[in-house]
């Protein structure tokens, strides 16, 4: 008897045992492939090489470079469009599509909320209705898809595609209003949502909201922002700056509930932590460290988790020491898909990670190593042929770092060129518009801007600047205008 009941408890913990594995397993297979298919009715960008970004884990839209993402090259289909397919890991995400060009990624929708198993095509056809209204907002990063590809309307078909239609919906709404009537536009934004109420499912239809309040949010503290430049240099100004703060963003605020939710969306992640400082204001803004203790000490959960993410990835350059705090957030978080975006941060675009050992060709054809460039403190332009921003760095700092430092051989300065074609960039170089004969000049090898040195650094804006320490370890990425002379003489010569 004995040796039945042992035989049937073994018997049911081997099949209990079953069960579970399979139900894990079901559990990891529920997430279906996401499928879009981009389509031109006009066929004008056949020969283009169109990109799709997939981020499962986002946190903020204005950093999503700095986050590790999935990136699917548009396969041509037998109809002549371009499909992109992802495997996600999370029941929703976000995904950019756009195409490279001249080495700036052109979006045609950005950071779209995307779900398992979506299966849209995406139909562009030609429109002039924008022609007039999109130079309104053509500095605002939101409205990338409206100014680099106004000449076309999308409509979205299939599978999940209700929501698509709602965002641009809204996203149009937004471009025709000026500025100053964001409020407005949130309204009459979230009235197009509700709608939509019955065509997607509750959970998107309170993410969408999410997406729509924060990014109208994000508008009006890009207006807002206008004005604390010139309040701050005024008389009693950081007290005016709180007070119209309070004044106009309080209202803004929404139940706790609703906010446990909204969290979730990076757009409205993003205009809290874009808010946090204008309403801790004393008589002067608070530091990056102050925001970490205010963070830490004022909420919890994911919330918190979520915003000291994007506290690391927003603030990365303007800590003291970027490696402590980073540390001090690792310690804090709790989140297990945060932790694991932590760690990819970590191994690429943190203070201290081992550079990308770049193998470049110079105008000899000689491969240039960082190999055999330790011991220096190196700072990488990185450039294109046509790029003024790239011109106007390069004359007006670049140079002038070059005259400082000229003769020290602990510093070089790599000038590399995404240019594809070898002669046009050898022309350039010709030029001494970009760069100079006191750099190393070379070029991403014919590869452009889909070299594994440019993937690796996500980067997707020119002039782009790395700075290498003399140990080949990443120092920290910056755009035009955050280095200057003071920068390199403070690496050489610390006080």
């Amino acid at each position: 008897m004995r040796r039945l009941i042992n035989n049937r408890l073994h018997t049911w913990m081997l099949l209990s045992l079953v069960i579970i594995t399979c139900q894990a397993m079901a559990s990891e297979s529920v997430r279906e492939p996401i499928t879009i298919e981009l389509k031109f009715a006009d066929s004008a960008f056949g020969n283009e090489r169109f990109v799709l970004k997939y981020w499962h884990q986002l946190v903020g839209v204005s950093t999503s470079s700095f986050v590790v993402h999935d990136e699917v090259v548009g396969v041509r289909t037998d109809a002549g469009n371009f499909r992109f397919r992802v495997y996600p890991s999370s029941d929703q995400g976000y995904f950019s599509l756009g195409k490279e060009k001249d080495g700036y990624f052109e979006h045609l929708l950005y950071h779209y909320l995307v779900e398992s198993g979506d299966s849209v095509l995406v139909v562009m056809n030609e429109s002039n209705a924008f022609d007039e209204v999109y130079i309104q907002k053509q500095w605002s990063t939101y409205y990338d898809g409206f100014r680099n590809f106004k000449s076309y309307r999308p409509s979205f078909f299939g599978n999940g595609s209700a929501k698509y239609q709602c965002r641009y919906s809204t996203d149009s709404l937004s471009l025709r209003l000026s500025d100053g009537k964001e409020d407005k536009s949130r309204d009459e934004s979230l009235a197009i949502l509700a709608g939509y109420a019955d065509k997607i499912a509750p959970h998107t239809y309170e993410r969408l909201r999410a997406d729509i309040v924060g990014k109208n949010l994000l508008e009006k503290y890009r207006m807002f922002s206008w004005d604390v430049l010139s309040l701050a240099k005024k008389k009693n100004g950081y007290a005016t700056i709180k007070q119209i703060h309070e004044m106009g963003f309080t209202k803004n605020s929404q139940d706790s509930a609703w906010i446990n939710v909204a969290v979730n969306s990076p757009f409205y992640l993003e205009s809290m932590l874009v808010g946090l400082p204008y309403a801790m204001i004393t008589d002067s803004m608070p530091t990056p460290e102050r925001m970490l203790k205010q963070i830490d000490g004022g909420y919890s959960g994911l919330i918190k988790d979520r915003l000291l993410c994007l506290l690391l990835l927003t603030y990365r350059d303007r800590f003291e020491s970027q490696a402590t705090v980073y540390r001090q957030i690792q310690r804090v978080v709790r989140n297990e898909g945060l932790q694991k975006m932590l760690h990819s941060y970590s191994q690429k675009f943190l203070q201290g990670a081992p550079a990308f050992p770049f193998e470049l060709e110079d105008a000899d054809g000689k491969l240039i190593k960082l190999a055999d460039l330790e011991g220096k403190l190196l700072l990488l332009d990185f450039w294109f042929t046509g790029c003024s921003g790239c011109s106007h760095f390069f004359m007006e700092t670049l140079s002038t770092i070059e005259e400082e430092f000229r003769g020290d051989n602990r510093f070089e300065v790599i000038s590399i060129s995404i240019d594809q074609d070898r002669k046009r960039w050898l022309n350039s170089v010709d030029s001494k518009r970009y760069t100079s004969e006191e750099a190393i000049n070379v070029y991403t090898n014919g590869d452009g801007s889909a070299h594994e040195l440019i993937k690796f650094y996500n980067i997707e804006s020119y002039p782009t600047i790395v700075i290498i320490d003399n140990k080949g370890r990443l120092y920290g990425i910056y755009h035009q205008g955050q280095v200057s002379n003071a920068t390199i003489r403070a690496m050489l010569d610390p006080v």
